[in-house]
């Protein structure tokens, strides 16, 4: 079997090699965890550069299967097929559910179950037939890098079980009735704290990673914050009757606690303008 491998991440070369499948042919986006493993093993690999040159490229070169993993270009699928070939790719959501480059910001945010899907790639974006999936429920002990390693455990898994299959298909893509498509826009990480508590959990959690994050404007300035838990410790949840919406309890360190709703939340991992945040501030009131 003849195999280009493609993307950021290394889960389904893992499953390969162990396999005794090595792909002829890597392409690795520069920078990524993938470039880093190959380097550090000293394997031969390909710079993945821009649709146009891995077109061109898969054009001339003769393959069986096609696996993507973490490749960030839309391919012309029906331009590129030939008899035999298959086209291969792990998404990290539960297709249909959640297509598009932000799945894992969007279980988040939206409130889905996580996972990763194999999938046979066709002209469109996560819409190819379904080879196999792995489900990750999203519950209340995960945080953002906590879901994200759960997703990619999960892409391992998954294209383990497609690699049994074949890479046949056991059932339709396509879109599906109810399900979302989810890139993240410039604004989606902002936070509105007028806001029900739910939304403002979900968004803080859907966008907290290292050089991320959710933000929000304080006095004009803008704060980051990186993740949130709920305190039910019951002294300090004695305390919420004498604040108003939005008010803060108080600041330690790089986190704030505040009143949302009938609860209290802690604000953690915050940088920005969080410094001026003091206790008695209503979070989203205009500057004075």
């Amino acid at each position: 079997m003849r195999i280009v491998y493609a993307g950021n991440r290394s889960f389904a070369l893992q499953e390969l090699r162990r396999a005794g499948l090595m792909p002829e042919h890597i392409l690795c986006v520069p920078g990524s965890f993938l470039e880093r493993e190959l380097l550090a093993e000293g394997l031969p690999h390909i710079p993945l550069g821009d649709r146009t040159s891995l077109i061109e490229l898969l054009e001339r070169t003769v393959f069986d299967v096609f696996v993507s993993n973490g490749c960030p270009h839309v391919l012309p699928i029906s331009r590129l097929h030939r008899p035999g070939r298959k086209f291969i790719n792990l998404h990290p959501s539960l297709l249909p559910d959640l297509r598009g480059k932000s799945a894992i910001s969007g279980a988040f945010l939206f409130g889905r179950d996580a996972g990763a899907t194999c999938h046979v790639m066709d002209d469109g974006i996560d819409t190819g037939g379904i080879i196999a999936q792995v489900r990750v429920p999203v519950t209340s002990d995960l945080d953002t890098g906590l879901l994200y390693q759960a997703c990619w455990l999960a892409e391992r898994e998954a294209f383990r079980l497609a690699l049994a299959r074949g890479f046949e298909p056991v059932g339709p893509g396509g879109k599906g009735e109810g399900t979302l498509y989810y890139s993240q826009h410039p604004d989606d990480p902002r936070i509105d704290w007028a806001m029900e508590r739910e939304a403002v959990e979900r968004r803080i959690l859907a966008f907290g990673l290292p050089g991320k994050g959710a933000w929000f404007m304080h006095r004009g300035e803008r704060v980051v914050v990186r993740d949130v838990r709920r305190i039910t410790n019951p002294y300090l949840m004695a305390h919420i009757d004498r604040l108003a919406e939005n008010e803060v309890l108080f600041t330690y360190e790089d986190k704030a606690v505040v009143r949302k709703g009938d609860r209290l939340l802690n604000l953690r991992d915050m940088d920005g303008a969080y410094a001026g945040i003091r206790a008695g501030d209503i979070l989203g009131a205009p500057p004075a």
